[in-house]
C-alpha cells in the first residue's frame, strides 16, 4: 500500500494498493481507500478496471494540461 502524495493539504488522504488472495490461481486486485476526517472508503478493482481506470484519468489529466495554456 501507498499514499498518493500530492505534497498539499487535501481533504482526504488516499491510499492505493495491489493484493493477492492466498489461492494461488486468484488474479492480483488493486485496492484504493479514501479516509476523510473519521469515514472510510474502499474500492477494490480487478487488474482489467485498474487498466482502464489509469487510461481514463490520463485522458483527463492531460485535458486539464491542455485547459491551462
Amino acid at each position: 500500500m501507498t499514499d498518493v502524495d500530492t505534497n498539499r493539504p487535501e481533504a482526504s488522504i488516499l491510499t492505493v494498493g495491489l493484493a493477492q488472495t492466498t489461492h494461488l490461481a486468484a488474479e492480483p486486485f488493486v485496492t484504493l481507500t479514501a479516509t476523510e476526517s473519521t469515514t472510510t472508503h474502499r474500492v477494490v478493482l480487478s487488474i482489467g478496471q485498474a487498466r482502464v481506470l489509469r487510461y481514463r484519468l490520463s485522458t483527463l489529466t492531460d485535458a486539464t494540461r491542455y485547459r491551462r495554456r
